[in-house]
């Protein structure tokens, strides 16, 4: 079991993880430019599975991983974040005809999505179950929305994005809280990273004035 310095440490991390990714935003922008995001991903990771494996490490995974519990429709929840963005994929699809773009979209959806569940949905969630549900909700999810801002820190599309990103957050915690299970709530994040056109975003290929 975590003791109380690593439950503390827990419940700071997000603004570790925000510091981190500004200081490599901050000594790296000008060498990578818009591709700066891929170090600050690989930090980003790295910080998260280390605070998963202090956290309790492979149990902690298996249970976020077990089955749902209570009743159907709270999976089917974790899904509605994706419709909205469908009219935009189906719009800009030709921007996956360029393989490297559809290479690296698939590889980001594949891995990214287990490691931001496993922490902002099931660590934090897990960390701050003692609050007010809606005070835990808000607490994980206003962080994952500001937190975005430094992961993609030089484009323009998620700068007009926070809010949606709240909004995922809230559903996908409250469908956590809802099932104990981050199965479904992963494959929601999943679709999303991938129709969401994330690569083109985070390399200003598309815009929202383009």
């Amino acid at each position: 079991m975590p003791n109380s310095s690593t439950k503390t440490l827990t419940l700071w991390s997000p603004i570790l993880l925000l510091l981190v990714g500004f200081t490599i935003a901050f000594l790296a922008g000008n060498i990578f430019g818009v591709w700066v995001w891929v170090p600050i991903m690989i930090a980003y990771w790295f910080l998260i599975a280390l605070l998963i494996w202090a956290n309790g490490g492979k149990p902690s995974i298996t249970r976020w991983l077990a089955p749902s519990q209570g009743t159907w429709y709270w999976n089917i929840l974790a899904l509605i974040p994706v419709l909205p963005l469908l009219p935009t994929f189906i719009i800009n699809i030709h921007f996956f005809s360029e393989w490297w773009i559809l290479l690296l979209t698939v590889m980001f959806a594949l891995v990214n999505p287990w490691f931001e569940e496993a922490y902002w949905r099931g660590l934090l969630l897990d960390r701050t179950s003692e609050w007010p549900n809606w005070i835990s909700l808000l607490f994980s999810s206003g962080l994952f929305a500001i937190n975005h801002l430094v992961l993609a820190v030089h484009s323009i599309a998620i700068r007009f994005a926070i809010i949606p990103f709240f909004v995922m957050g809230l559903v996908w915690g409250i469908v956590y809280q809802k099932t104990k299970s981050l199965r479904w709530v992963i494959l929601g994040h999943f679709i999303v990273d991938f129709i969401a056109l994330t690569i083109p975003v985070l390399l200003n290929l598309y815009t929202p004035f383009g």
